[in-house]
């Protein structure tokens, strides 16, 4: 995952205002119905909840928008269907501030593939055949994030 302005927190990492955003590049979609879940909460500040915005398709197409209204950890799912490529997502906060992002999971029907992105920088891609094909293969990759722009 890469990143705007913010900073890591002890359960994800908080974006600190409109225009901030963690993004990552180069996802593996397939033509199918695809839901992202975004795992966050917001601070409630000058009269407002943060807004996000959560984009897929090299951070093109908007697939849904939120008011994060709570202040414990919440998942926020959006679902869209996917094109066949290689690609990135992303999650904005498109007003407001405070929005704090704890995980990201992007998921497919079958032959499901599930990419979990966290501050610390974990992924976890899980793997689920279904019909003739049965069983599940699981792969963990550990990295630490990179800071992008200001």
């Amino acid at each position: 995952m890469n990143h705007t302005n913010g900073n890591a927190e002890s359960d994800g990492w908080f974006l600190s205002g409109a225009g901030s955003f963690l993004y990552a590049n180069d996802i593996t979609f397939v033509a199918a119905s695809t839901m992202v879940t975004v795992v966050a909460r917001g601070d409630y500040v000058s009269g407002a909840w943060p807004l996000m915005s959560v984009s897929a398709e090299g951070q093109t197409n908007i697939i849904g928008t939120a008011s994060v209204t709570s202040t414990t950890m919440t998942p926020y799912s959006f679902t869209f269907v996917a094109k066949a490529m290689n690609s990135g997502f992303g999650v904005n906060v498109t007003s407001g501030s405070g929005l704090h992002v704890q995980s990201i999971a992007i998921s497919c029907p079958t032959g499901t593939t599930t990419t979990v992105a966290t501050s610390t920088g974990t992924a976890t891609a899980t793997s689920t055949g279904t019909g003739t094909a049965t069983g599940t293969s699981t792969a963990t990759a550990t990295g630490a994030m990179e800071r992008v722009g200001q």
